[in-house]
């Protein structure tokens, strides 16, 4: 699932604020070199957005029906996909492997999943270590300054943020280490390894 492209309403929609009625046309991108043209129609009587784009040198175009409900908020509406494989409402739409076209994570004949899905509760705890680090190692923002005007930057208390829920996970870590042991001591005898 990490390597699909995912296609979300608000997405092609955001640029339209409260109007009510018309045709609007715009591009998304991914930084996997994909793009999409899109032109999105909003009438009384239709609301679709029709995609238009080339995937292994097919050009590929089709239209998607759109659904608005009333903001719960009282201003503006939510738009909705209609999935033209499986009829479901939804935000998001994918394009996975071979599938020449965007559709719902149930519309695809195989299950759909994320990889941290299909790890056992041992592995999730290694993957979400591992992800920390990287994301603290990589943490490069547009302004470097750590405080201004005697407040520390937002940037910065992300980056806290990070090296806190970081240091959360190898405590996680080494409960699940010490959970292993016992485990294997009871089941063994003593552990062979000397832990300092």
């Amino acid at each position: 699932m990490e390597n699909a492209l995912i296609l979300c309403v608000d997405d092609i929609v955001k640029g339209i604020g409260n109007k009510e009625e018309g045709h609007y046309h715009g591009t998304l991108e991914w930084n996997k070199g994909c793009k999409v043209a899109f032109m999105l129609i909003i009438e009384k009587s239709n609301q679709s957005v029709t995609l238009n784009y080339n995937k292994d040198g097919i050009a590929i175009s089709y239209n998607i029906p759109l659904e608005s409900v009333k903001s719960n908020l009282g201003k503006g509406r939510n738009y909705y996909f209609i999935c033209p494989f499986s009829e479901l409402r939804c935000k998001k739409l994918y394009l996975v492997g071979n599938s020449e076209h965007f559709k719902h994570r149930k519309a695809y004949d195989t299950h759909l999943y994320y990889c941290i899905q299909t790890l056992s509760e041992n592995d999730k705890i290694d993957y979400r270590l591992h992800k920390s680090a990287f994301e603290i190692e990589n943490a490069v923002y547009k302004h470097p300054k750590q405080h201004y005007r005697n407040k520390t930057t937002r940037a910065q208390d992300m980056l806290m943020y990070k090296r806190y829920r970081h240091s959360v996970l190898v405590e996680q870590k080494g409960d699940q280490v010490l959970r292993m042991i016992k485990a294997y001591e009871k089941k063994r005898g003593k552990f062979p390894l000397k832990l300092d």
